[in-house]
């Protein structure tokens, strides 16, 4: 009777550990619980059909995205503590990995050996969300165990972007509210401490769905060290393990690595498919252009780790393609998630070699959205990329997929990879086939014209700055042009955008345009707030820290198929900015390249009004408290490297496709 009254004790206790410790709380024990929880996964957006018929029948079949497990952990003992292993159900985390289910997908320990009196995180990706309230067993190196119950129902609340301010003292935090009967976050912690005193909550309550914090530091952050942070409210806590980095909002292309010539055009980023040597770095590095490499599942090449050039390690482009093929043993709906741990092992080997670079992880199209939720939160950043002309799909399909990948991968920051070639079918080759030898030879003999693409199309300049304002709409950091090397190989040639010359032109200009209230996006997180006059524009505000917001605007009003692209400008667009408590708007600009353009703006029940006379494609403005802002940030963007050349920015000579692609301007 007693031992059963114990048990019973011990598991009111658990119950109640479940729906989040008290911040400050520990339980007995070496090893402490902070917060335990479950996130199911819901796409914000309907995706479009996938391009494989067998793949889209299995996705209806099974509509369940999985969900995400965190326990948040302290280290109350002496000595260093490893995850050894987790189970549940009478099973072990390896054991769920290899059953016939699959149900482990990944999981891990951050940082993986936890220090004495540190705090970290331990994740784990289900295939299948939870469908009752779970016991999980934690056991770590020291022979120690903790179990925690975790419930069924996903927090009030979650961290949903979480941004370093560049001097890594400032950290911004935007909490979500579930629904509208969420309580408000009210504390911070960071690594078990608290942070009253540094933390500036700029609203009493939420504000467009977040509360948003800015906390200022006393001492900067390490770059690249991992922090946790958590949130509270009462007995309810959520919380996020990150490594801290700035200088994120990057805007580049993929190509052959011609840094001159990006920087003339005043990129700032590179995207490649291999590793890129130190000469090649310290090329990018004098022209101020950051790279992103493929190492592989190993550590990065010791010669190059903790270059300056360095912007992230890729271990392999769109793990999510390989997942189709590399168990065929598997059941289709089994299949995402294949290589989701070689992933994680990948990212925490290159953590290990150079804590100083981010790791990236890039995904495709294939089984959309379970891939988002899989992989985005894996490595540092996540890349999702969408090519909407090559697929056939209006350029809407880049807010989907934006919007869900921010979801799948929050707090943690994305970029995208947007469509800048023409891709075609092509004639298949015993080779790969460069540049070189499609001037040379004519695109004649690599393309297979008797069959379309897609829009069977190149894209035209509008759809390039609509992609672009959709993803940086969404939240994206950054942006990658895809691609800027003519090649052909397999089934498809690409005309890259040095060949298609308008649509270098309009990359260069949006990217200038962009680099310009970087340092806002890199602080950004994306609301619903302002609206417009008209339902065909689509408008998404980015809350951007204490004084400033952006406010993306596309113009839907279009129609994009294999006859072209046709736009119908919005005549008299009026845009309304609701007041935000901590934002007294002092100025409205409309951000265009190499200038701030001041919008008159007026004040009505409540909000800021503005308008457009013709508003075309697309359109950013800039909103803010102070009214010297603008002028400073284009003061800076025109000091920060690289600076582009007149050259650069002259539209480039025609090329072997003049007559054919049938958009010219």
């Amino acid at each position: 009777m007693k031992g059963n009254l114990m048990n019973l004790v011990l598991k009111a206790l658990l119950l109640c550990a479940s729906a989040g410790a008290l911040a400050g709380a520990a339980q007995a024990g070496p090893v402490a619980v902070a917060a335990g929880y479950h996130i199911r996964n819901v796409s914000p957006e309907e995706m479009r059909p996938e391009g494989s018929p067998e793949i889209q029948a299995v996705k209806a079949a099974h509509p369940d995205l999985g969900g995400m497990v965190y326990l948040y952990i302290r280290n109350d003992s002496a000595t260093a503590v490893a995850l050894e292993d987790l189970s549940w159900q009478g099973m072990g985390v390896r054991q769920h990995a290899a059953a016939p289910g699959y149900n482990a997908i990944w999981w891990r320990m951050l940082p993986d050996s936890l220090p004495p009196g540190g705090e970290g995180e331990i994740a784990l990706c289900l295939r299948k969300s939870l469908d009752a309230p779970t016991e999980f067993t934690a056991r770590f190196s020291d022979g120690t165990a903790l179990r925690q119950t975790v419930s069924l129902d996903s927090p009030p609340f979650r961290i949903e972007t979480l941004a370093f301010g560049e001097d890594l003292r400032t950290v911004y935090l935007y909490i979500e509210a579930a629904s509208k009967d969420s309580p408000r976050p009210k504390e911070v912690w960071l690594d078990g401490k608290p942070l009253r005193r540094e933390t500036r909550w700029l609203s009493r309550g939420y504000a467009g769905g977040v509360r948003a914090a800015v906390v200022r530091l006393a001492r900067p952050l390490e770059r690249g060290r991992l922090y946790t942070f958590r949130v509270a409210s009462g007995k309810t806590v959520v919380g996020a393990t990150m490594r801290a980095f700035s200088g994120l909002s990057r805007f580049g292309t993929y190509g052959y690595g011609e840094f001159e010539r990006y920087a003339a055009s005043g990129l700032n980023a590179y995207n490649s498919f291999s590793t890129v040597s130190k000469q090649g770095l310290d090329e990018a590095r004098k022209q101020s252009v950051k790279v992103v490499m493929v190492v592989g599942t190993g550590a990065p090449p010791a010669e190059t780790a903790g270059h300056p050039a360095l912007f992230a390690y890729l271990a392999m482009d769109e793990p999510d393609v390989h997942d189709y093929s590399r168990d065929k043993g598997r059941p289709m709906n089994l299949r995402p998630g294949t290589l989701a741990m070689e992933m994680v092992n990948a990212a925490e080997s290159c953590r290990k070699a150079d804590p100083l670079t981010p790791t990236m992880t890039t995904l495709d199209l294939t089984f959309v959205p379970n891939n988002y939720f899989i992989y985005g939160p894996v490595a540092d950043i996540a890349n999702p990329d969408c090519y909407p002309i090559s697929i056939g799909w209006p350029i809407q399909a880049i807010r989907e997929k934006a919007r869900t990948v921010k979801r799948a991968a929050a707090p943690r920051p994305f970029m995208l990879t947007y469509q800048g070639c023409w891709e075609e079918i092509g004639i298949p080759q015993d080779h790969w086939v460069g540049a070189p030898e499609i001037r040379r030879e004519g695109w004649q003999k690599f393309a297979a014209t008797s069959k379309l693409r897609g829009f069977g199309r190149a894209p035209v300049p509008p759809e390039i700055r609509m992609q672009m304002l959709y993803a940086i709409g969404c939240g994206a950091r950054g942006l990658y042009s895809y691609t800027d090397a003519t090649e052909a190989g397999g089934s498809l040639i690409f005309h890259s955008s040095a060949d298609v010359p308008e649509l270098w032109q309009a990359v260069g200009q949006t990217s200038r345009m962009l680099r310009q209230v970087a340092s806002l996006i890199e602080i950004g997180h994306p609301v619903a707030w302002a609206t417009a006059s008209q339902p065909s524009l689509w408008a998404s505000t980015l809350l951007a820290g204490e004084k400033a917001a952006l406010v993306a605007v596309v113009n839907e009003d279009n129609q994009a198929d294999r006859n072209g692209f046709k736009q119908n400008p919005a005549r008299d667009a009026r845009f309304a900015f609701p007041d935000l408590p901590w934002l007294q708007i002092a100025g409205v600009w409309r951000v265009d390249e190499g200038a701030f353009v001041p919008a008159p703006y007026g004040k009505e029940k409540g909000r800021i009004v503005w308008s457009e006379p013709a508003l075309t494609d697309a359109a950013l403005y800039l909103v803010s408290s102070d009214p010297a802002l603008a002028r400073r940030l284009s003061d800076r963007a025109q000091k920060e490297a690289p600076v582009a050349t007149a050259k650069g920015k002259e539209k480039g000579p025609e090329s072997y496709l003049k007559g054919r692609r049938r958009t010219e301007p």
